[in-house]
Protein backbone atom coordinates (compact mmCIF):
# COMPACT_ATOMS: atom_id res chain seq x y z
CA UNK A 1 0.00 0.00 0.00
CA UNK A 2 1.37 3.58 -0.87
CA UNK A 3 1.68 5.83 2.24
CA UNK A 4 0.89 9.31 1.45
CA UNK A 5 3.58 11.60 2.41
CA UNK A 6 2.44 15.35 1.38
CA UNK A 7 4.86 17.75 0.78
CA UNK A 8 3.96 21.68 0.74
CA UNK A 9 5.16 24.20 -1.77
CA UNK A 10 4.81 27.77 -1.16
CA UNK A 11 6.91 30.49 -2.57
CA UNK A 12 9.96 28.61 -2.91
CA UNK A 13 12.69 29.70 -4.65
CA UNK A 14 16.11 27.76 -5.37
CA UNK A 15 17.05 24.10 -5.17
CA UNK A 16 14.82 21.47 -3.52
CA UNK A 17 15.86 17.82 -3.06
CA UNK A 18 13.45 14.89 -1.68
CA UNK A 19 14.70 11.63 -1.05
CA UNK A 20 12.51 8.90 -1.65
CA UNK A 21 13.08 6.35 0.90
CA UNK A 22 9.49 4.37 0.94
CA UNK A 23 6.42 4.00 -0.75
CA UNK A 24 5.04 7.43 -1.44
CA UNK A 25 2.41 9.74 -2.86
CA UNK A 26 3.93 13.36 -2.86
CA UNK A 27 0.91 16.27 -3.64
CA UNK A 28 1.98 19.49 -3.82
CA UNK A 29 -0.74 22.33 -4.51
CA UNK A 30 -0.12 25.85 -5.25
CA UNK A 31 -2.35 28.79 -5.67
CA UNK A 32 -0.55 31.82 -6.92
CA UNK A 33 -2.65 35.06 -6.79
CA UNK A 34 -2.33 38.01 -9.35
CA UNK A 35 1.21 39.62 -9.69
CA UNK A 36 2.98 36.40 -7.18
CA UNK A 37 5.68 34.37 -8.79
CA UNK A 38 7.07 30.63 -8.28
CA UNK A 39 10.46 29.40 -9.73
CA UNK A 40 12.25 26.53 -8.40
CA UNK A 41 13.68 23.17 -9.26
CA UNK A 42 12.59 19.43 -7.53
CA UNK A 43 14.29 16.38 -7.60
CA UNK A 44 12.62 13.23 -6.28
CA UNK A 45 15.56 10.80 -6.05
CA UNK A 46 14.56 7.14 -5.16
CA UNK A 47 17.35 5.60 -2.98
CA UNK A 48 16.38 1.76 -2.73
CA UNK A 49 14.86 -1.02 -5.21
CA UNK A 50 11.17 -1.70 -5.17
CA UNK A 51 10.39 1.58 -4.50
CA UNK A 52 6.97 3.31 -5.69
CA UNK A 53 6.08 6.91 -6.12
CA UNK A 54 3.68 9.26 -7.50
CA UNK A 55 4.39 12.90 -7.60
CA UNK A 56 1.66 15.04 -8.71
CA UNK A 57 2.20 18.71 -8.76
CA UNK A 58 -0.87 20.99 -9.40
CA UNK A 59 -0.57 25.01 -9.51
CA UNK A 60 -3.36 27.88 -10.27
CA UNK A 61 -2.12 30.79 -11.92
CA UNK A 62 -4.27 33.79 -11.70
CA UNK A 63 -3.67 37.07 -13.91
CA UNK A 64 -0.42 38.01 -14.09
CA UNK A 65 1.48 35.12 -12.28
CA UNK A 66 4.73 33.55 -13.27
CA UNK A 67 5.68 29.80 -12.89
CA UNK A 68 9.13 28.51 -13.69
CA UNK A 69 9.18 25.23 -12.66
CA UNK A 70 12.11 22.30 -13.62
CA UNK A 71 11.39 18.70 -11.92
CA UNK A 72 12.81 16.00 -12.20
CA UNK A 73 12.89 12.08 -10.92
CA UNK A 74 15.62 10.43 -10.88
CA UNK A 75 16.29 6.75 -10.51
CA UNK A 76 19.56 5.28 -10.69
CA UNK A 77 21.80 2.31 -11.31
CA UNK A 78 20.58 -1.10 -9.51
CA UNK A 79 16.72 0.23 -8.27
CA UNK A 80 14.84 -2.41 -10.08
CA UNK A 81 11.44 -3.26 -10.10
CA UNK A 82 10.73 0.94 -9.50
CA UNK A 83 7.74 2.19 -10.30
CA UNK A 84 7.42 6.09 -10.57
CA UNK A 85 5.11 8.99 -12.31
CA UNK A 86 5.59 12.99 -12.23
CA UNK A 87 2.39 14.58 -13.19
CA UNK A 88 2.16 18.48 -13.78
CA UNK A 89 -0.62 20.35 -14.08
CA UNK A 90 -1.17 23.82 -14.59
CA UNK A 91 -4.41 25.91 -14.28
CA UNK A 92 -4.56 29.78 -15.89
CA UNK A 93 -6.76 32.55 -14.75
CA UNK A 94 -6.83 35.87 -16.25
CA UNK A 95 -4.26 36.84 -18.36
CA UNK A 96 -0.70 37.66 -18.77
CA UNK A 97 0.20 34.57 -16.68
CA UNK A 98 3.62 33.15 -17.93
CA UNK A 99 4.44 29.51 -17.33
CA UNK A 100 7.56 27.69 -17.72
CA UNK A 101 7.31 23.86 -16.55
CA UNK A 102 10.25 21.38 -17.25
CA UNK A 103 9.04 17.75 -15.97
CA UNK A 104 12.02 15.46 -16.94
CA UNK A 105 12.87 11.79 -15.66
CA UNK A 106 16.36 10.71 -15.46
CA UNK A 107 16.48 7.08 -15.93
CA UNK A 108 19.86 4.38 -15.56
CA UNK A 109 18.09 1.22 -14.89
CA UNK A 110 16.17 -1.14 -17.18
CA UNK A 111 13.58 -2.70 -15.19
CA UNK A 112 11.46 -0.17 -13.71
CA UNK A 113 8.17 1.57 -14.70
CA UNK A 114 8.45 5.30 -14.62
CA UNK A 115 6.80 8.30 -16.59
CA UNK A 116 5.99 11.57 -16.48
CA UNK A 117 3.33 13.94 -18.37
CA UNK A 118 2.37 17.45 -17.89
CA UNK A 119 -0.46 19.64 -18.94
CA UNK A 120 -1.05 23.38 -18.77
CA UNK A 121 -4.95 24.81 -19.48
CA UNK A 122 -7.04 27.76 -19.04
CA UNK A 123 -10.44 27.21 -17.57
CA UNK A 124 -13.39 25.68 -19.52
CA UNK A 125 -15.98 28.46 -19.99
CA UNK A 126 -18.62 25.31 -20.50
CA UNK A 127 -17.99 24.13 -17.03
CA UNK A 128 -18.59 27.93 -15.60
CA UNK A 129 -21.60 28.29 -17.75
CA UNK A 130 -23.04 24.82 -16.37
CA UNK A 131 -22.29 26.12 -12.84
CA UNK A 132 -23.95 29.63 -13.21
CA UNK A 133 -26.86 27.82 -15.00
CA UNK A 134 -27.57 25.98 -11.69
CA UNK A 135 -27.29 29.42 -9.89
CA UNK A 136 -24.02 29.95 -8.98
CA UNK A 137 -22.59 33.57 -9.44
CA UNK A 138 -19.43 33.59 -11.83
CA UNK A 139 -17.37 34.22 -8.85
CA UNK A 140 -18.47 31.52 -6.97
CA UNK A 141 -17.94 28.95 -10.18
CA UNK A 142 -14.47 29.94 -10.69
CA UNK A 143 -13.88 29.30 -6.84
CA UNK A 144 -15.31 25.63 -6.68
CA UNK A 145 -14.15 24.89 -9.94
CA UNK A 146 -10.20 25.70 -8.68
CA UNK A 147 -11.11 24.25 -5.24
CA UNK A 148 -11.81 20.61 -7.42
CA UNK A 149 -8.69 21.52 -9.51
CA UNK A 150 -6.46 21.35 -5.98
CA UNK A 151 -8.49 18.34 -4.30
Amino acid sequence: MVKKKEVILGNIYGNNFFNVTEDTLYKVRVNLRSGKSLKCNLVFSHSAPGLSSFVDLRFVLWGGSMLDVKVLMKVSTGLVQTDSYLSVKVLTLGEGNLVKVVPSVEVSEKELKCGHGATVSCLDKAMVNYLRSRGLSFDQAVKLLVKCFLN
